[in-house]
Parts: C-alpha cells; structure tokens; sequence
C-alpha cells in the first residue's frame, strides 16, 4: 500500500551548514490530500514522495 508523505523543514532550507534541519512529517492516503496539504501552507520548504507501508 502506498501513502504520500509531506515532510515540512522547520527552517527555510533543508540544510543548516552540515546538518539536515528538523522537519515533521505528515502521511496522506492520496496525492491529491498531499498536494491540497502543502499548497495551503502559508510559508515553509516542503518535500512531497510515497512510500510503501
């Protein structure tokens, strides 16, 4: 079974000098939801991809 996950970095860039930045990640059951999730973001640096589960 696949999901969409959106994973939201909690700094404006996905790496802090040589350091990923935290980030959170949210799973949806369809891309669509994914996408719908992170267009209503007002302001952030978003990755988008499925994973089997």
């Amino acid at each position: 079974m696949k999901v969409y996950v959106v994973r939201k970095y909690k700094k404006r860039t996905r790496w802090d000098v040589n350091h990923s930045t935290k980030f959170e990640e949210i799973e949806f059951q369809t891309k669509e939801e994914a996408l719908a999730y992170r267009d209503n973001q007002k302001v952030g640096v978003f990755d988008v991809y499925e994973k089997e589960v």
